[in-house]
């Protein structure tokens, strides 16, 4: 058996036992109202029924000023927060073909937002290796799902 072959079959075991449904969002416009200057991003996104969730990995942060390091100040700035990080394993077959993970992407995970933080194609190129960060704070509405069979162009106006 090819190692191909296998690390397919081992990525549908996986999917199998530790499945769980994902849309990966990404920009499609960003428009720029030149008076206020405010910029406003369409999103789209797609499904994939199954991606391999690996646990999560809840970390404490700290951000500090730069008074912190300086000596003899009695006043610091800085805070403390909390970071989730989660591995994803992203089979190709379940990708639109010609479709390309970027760190610009961000994906819905149990009605959260994640951002991509590093991606690693696996590899006999079977799948993606997708390590990303929780968004505090972010909606997940106004994304329009776009089903992968029925995507067709737009870009053109209609008349009449």
């Amino acid at each position: 058996m090819n190692l191909r072959r296998q690390f397919q079959l081992t990525l549908y075991k996986l999917k199998k036992d530790f499945g769980a449904p994902i849309s990966i969002i990404y920009a499609t416009t960003s428009t720029v109202n030149l008076e206020t200057g405010a910029t406003t991003v369409d999103e789209s996104s797609f499904k994939i029924a199954k991606a391999i969730v690996l646990g999560n990995k809840e970390t404490r942060a700290a951000i500090y000023d730069l008074t912190f390091l300086a000596a003899n100040k009695n006043f610091v700035y800085g805070g403390l927060f909390d970071k989730t990080t989660r591995v994803l394993v992203v089979d190709n077959r379940d990708l639109p073909s010609g479709y390309t993970p970027t760190l610009d992407h961000r994906c819905i995970l149990e009605d959260e937002r994640y951002q991509f933080k590093s991606i690693e194609k696996t590899v006999p190129s079977a799948g993606w290796l997708i390590t990303c960060v929780k968004l505090g704070n972010q909606t997940t509405e106004n994304v329009i799902t776009i089903p992968v069979e029925n995507r067709m162009d737009t870009s053109h106006g209609t008349s009449g």
